[in-house]
């Protein structure tokens, strides 16, 4: 894995979602902190988290959750420190797809896909699709939990924003869509077989 690039006041964060028993996955999201440290952004995401995380992850299963994260600032020096955040769990019940997700489109006010970012958010529930797609209301609710999300980490003076590691910058976060067509997670099958 090439080197991480340096981006000056950015950090990444990597949201760890276990599951008794099951495969863990992971989301990495930037945050833009020009003050405080990755401390003050792990409490910040707590707070913003216990706030919309019902909505967030309306379509990940139950037996997923976030209870941990994984913060290093892209100064090019930074350690990779690990903050407990509290148990934020997925809503949708029934048996899980392992390899769906529901998808958000981050996007900025610049053009190209440097500048547009994707969250891909399961394994999705069962009752939380209809025919292939999320089941009616959960797009909405997932939308309206990130926009609250993106809402108050702005408020807090960490904005979340899209990074692009080969022009090595990033630009905050302007609008979020939840697609309501699933996504598919491919995971390296070294990693589903025993």
């Amino acid at each position: 894995m090439p080197p991480l690039p340096v981006i000056t006041n950015v950090y990444r964060v990597t949201l760890n979602f276990r599951a008794a028993g099951g495969l863990p996955c992971h989301n990495v999201l930037h945050f833009f902190g020009a003050t405080g440290g990755a401390s003050d952004l792990a409490t910040e995401l707590e707070t913003a988290l216990d706030a919309s995380y019902t909505d967030m992850l309306a379509a990940v299963s139950t037996v997923y959750g976030v209870s941990d994260v994984d913060i290093i600032k892209l100064n090019g020096d930074a350690p990779t420190t690990n903050h407990l955040i509290g148990n934020h769990g997925g809503q949708a019940s029934g048996d899980f797809v392992p390899n769906t997700a529901s998808i958000v489109t981050l996007r900025t006010d610049s053009r190209g896909r440097s500048h547009r970012g994707r969250v891909y958010l399961g394994p999705v529930g069962e009752a939380a699709i209809d025919d292939g797609v999320l089941a009616a209301g959960v797009a909405t609710s997932i939308q309206d939990g990130w926009e609250a999300f993106i809402g108050q980490m702005t408020a807090a003076e960490f904005p979340l924003h899209v990074a692009s590691y080969t022009l090595e910058e990033s630009n905050s976060v302007q609008s979020v869509t939840a697609q309501p067509v699933l996504g598919t997670q491919r995971r390296r099958q070294s990693r589903l077989r025993t």
